[in-house]
This record gives C-alpha cells, sequence and structure tokens, in this order.
C-alpha cells in the first residue's frame, strides 16, 4: 500500500510538472522566440525607401530581389546591402533594446528595437509568420523634422 500511495504522489507530480511546462511555455511570445533566433544568415528580399519630408513630394522606391545579406551572430552583425543603388555595409556589435508599450488602455505589445554598427542606428524589429516561413522587418523612420530618407528592410533566414 505504502509504495502504491508513493507512486500515486510521483504520478501526481510529474503531471503537474508537465502542466506547468505547457503554460510556462505557452507564456513565450512569438516574437522571443525569433528574438532567439536571430544568430544566422538573413537574405535581404525587399527594400523601401521613403523619403521623409521632402518638397516636393517624392515617392517611395521599392525594390525586391536578392539585394544583400546580414550574418549574426549573438553579439556581432556583417551585413551588406543595396538600398536605391548605394551599397551599404557595416559590422560589430549590435544590441537589442526591448520596450513595452501600451497603446491606448487595452492593446499592449512589445516594440524591440536593433541598433546597428557603425553609427548605432535604432531600426524597429518585426517579425511575421509567413507561408514561406518567418521574416524579419527592420525599419527606420528618421527622428527630424527635415527631409530625410527612411527605409524598411524585409529579410528571411537562409540556414
Amino acid at each position: 500500500m505504502k509504495s502504491q500511495a508513493f507512486f500515486s504522489h510521483i504520478a501526481t507530480l510529474a503531471i503537474l510538472f508537465v502542466i506547468c511546462s505547457s503554460i510556462a511555455s505557452c507564456g513565450t511570445s512569438f516574437q522571443d522566440r525569433q528574438i532567439k533566433d536571430i544568430p544566422g544568415e538573413w537574405e535581404v528580399f525587399e527594400v523601401t525607401t521613403n523619403f521623409v519630408n521632402f518638397e516636393p513630394f517624392k515617392p517611395p522606391i521599392e525594390q525586391s530581389g536578392n539585394l544583400g545579406i546580414f550574418e549574426f551572430t549573438k553579439s556581432n552583425v556583417t551585413y551588406s546591402f543595396v538600398r536605391d543603388d548605394s551599397l551599404f555595409t557595416g559590422s560589430g556589435l549590435y544590441s537589442l533594446d526591448r520596450n513595452k508599450i501600451s497603446q491606448k488602455i487595452i492593446f499592449s505589445s512589445e516594440e524591440n528595437f536593433l541598433l546597428l554598427p557603425p553609427d548605432n542606428l535604432k531600426h524597429s524589429l518585426i517579425f511575421n509568420d509567413t507561408d514561406n516561413g518567418v521574416i524579419m522587418i527592420l525599419n527606420f523612420w528618421p527622428e527630424e523634422s527635415e527631409p530625410a530618407v527612411g527605409y524598411t528592410l524585409v529579410l528571411r533566414k537562409i540556414d
């Protein structure tokens, strides 16, 4: 009888452990899981260049194809991509800045920023799950009110 009670307690503990583990893994957001998967090679396959506060109005330039590559390790990035017929390259430490943002009362989300070398330009970082796999979207939007250039890079993991 004692051994039956012992095994009953062990079985109960095992079930509780499985339930707790399942609940804990549900708490990990899609964005959190993707951030952990940043290291690797990412292909730049779409670029949109936006002209902010230009007079006269200048429409965005959209490009697609094999436009470049980003290679991330846990702390470094090397990148090379073409935007609006210009080559942009850089390498060095990158950092991830995670902010909780509340908009209105009901909606809250996380906004992530990726600071890329060499100038530590702040890019908003978004992941989307598409039919063709997960894509990373990097947006750079200038904060000045003067005419400036912003852009959006869309990347997909290739390794």
